[in-house]
């Protein structure tokens, strides 16, 4: 391990705000979306300085965590905290070590949530917590309070 930075300047890629990145078992980082804006899924390849493209459907999911060696969870609404309307309650996996790495939709949780906390458990299961039914962030008269699995 080295203590000091290098720069990738061939890597450069535009991410949205509040990026969702993780590393894969490989080596390389996944980026699988982000709080505010619904995008495709990209993988760097750090050594070559190269991001491509494992999923290129737009798959809404405002929060995000990784659930074991290249497995991902992604939930709830991406939304600007400008936007108003419904959150969602749409849950997607993503199996980046099976063949046909792409994400799938998984039973909904049983709120609308917009900027929820997903925590990944010691059992392997997924907790989601606070934030709001609203797209808008900062509406605090929407709160959803109820934790779920």
């Amino acid at each position: 391990m080295t203590t000091t930075w290098s720069k990738l300047t061939n890597a450069n890629i535009p991410f949205e705000t509040y990026p969702f990145l993780c590393q894969l078992p490989d080596g390389r980082v996944i980026h699988i979306g982000g709080s505010d804006y619904a995008t495709d899924t990209d993988v760097l390849d750090i050594s070559a300085q190269t991001w491509s493209v494992i999923d290129s459907r737009v798959i809404e999911g405002g929060s995000a965590t990784m659930t074991g060696p290249g497995r991902f969870m992604k939930a709830g609404a991406a939304a600007d905290s400008q936007d108003v309307g419904p959150g969602s309650k749409t849950t997607f996996v993503l199996h980046t070590t099976s063949p046909a790495a792409w994400w799938q939709q998984t039973p909904s949780m049983a709120y609308v949530r917009s900027f929820a906390n997903l925590t990944m458990l010691p059992d392997g299961s997924v907790l989601v917590t606070g934030r709001e039914s609203d797209k808008n962030g900062g509406d605090i008269s929407k709160p959803v309070y109820a934790a779920e699995l």
